[in-house]
């Protein structure tokens, strides 16, 4: 209940931008590209919402 909670609200924040990083398949003990590559989705310059799948596919802004 409390994961439908955070969703809820993380889909719909509009206030400032928002990357939603899917984390199922991010590791980074055994694939450290993981973490860098998600330091530079995290500074990139952004607005509104963006969606990130680890491996360097950025999916719907």
């Amino acid at each position: 209940m409390l994961n439908k909670a955070y969703d809820y609200f993380f889909f719909n924040y509009t206030e400032t931008p928002l990357l939603v990083v899917k984390t199922d398949d991010i590791d980074f003990v055994e694939n450290p590209e993981h973490f860098d590559d998600l330091i530079e989705q995290i500074e990139k310059p952004m607005s509104g919402k963006k969606y990130y799948i680890p491996a360097g596919k950025a999916v719907m802004e």
